[in-house]
């Protein structure tokens, strides 16, 4: 139920948005703000949802799993963090994807950041060894460029926003 209303927060329909937010507000407990907006309730929504999925694990014990030796647990990390759509997992998945040398967690941090950023940030399925080096010093460079502009990130599914 939660995903089909967040998919109709993210759609767009502003009259469903606004009651797809509202009963989404209920649901979580959380008040309803008609001025916040679509993008706004669903990265509001999107973080409560992650929250209230996994009540024994905080957001710090994901990020770390990103610097974890095992690059499963990289991996996994990635793939979890890709549902919240804040500027300290943006972050922290540029900061991993510098520094990580497998090009298959390589390719996981870069889906994560896709959906974080709302930004096609992924690498062609051709691209290897040096290729796919360059590709992520580009994407870093991107990054924190967004991160100079004050953008966050949007939550997955909204739709992008101009530059």
């Amino acid at each position: 139920m939660f995903r089909g209303l967040l998919a109709l927060v993210r759609g767009l329909d502003p009259a469903l948005a606004e009651v797809a937010a509202r009963r989404l507000a209920a649901l979580a407990g959380l008040p309803h703000d008609p001025a916040a907006g679509p993008a706004a309730w669903a990265t509001l929504y999107a973080v409560w949802w992650w929250r209230a999925a996994r009540p024994e694990r905080d957001l710090s014990q994901a990020l770390a799993q990103l610097a974890h030796d095992n690059p499963s647990a990289r991996f996994r990390a990635a793939q979890e963090l890709a549902l919240l759509p804040l500027p300290v997992v943006r972050d922290a998945l540029s900061t991993a994807l510098g520094r990580e040398p497998l090009p298959w967690v390589t390719r996981a941090l870069l889906d994560a950041l896709s959906a974080v950023t709302g930004e096609d940030l992924r690498a062609r399925a051709d691209l290897a060894g040096e290729a796919l080096r360059a590709h992520v010093q580009a994407v870093r460079l991107r990054l924190s460029e967004m991160a100079s502009e004050g953008r966050a990130g949007r939550a997955p599914g909204t739709p992008a926003q101009d530059r």
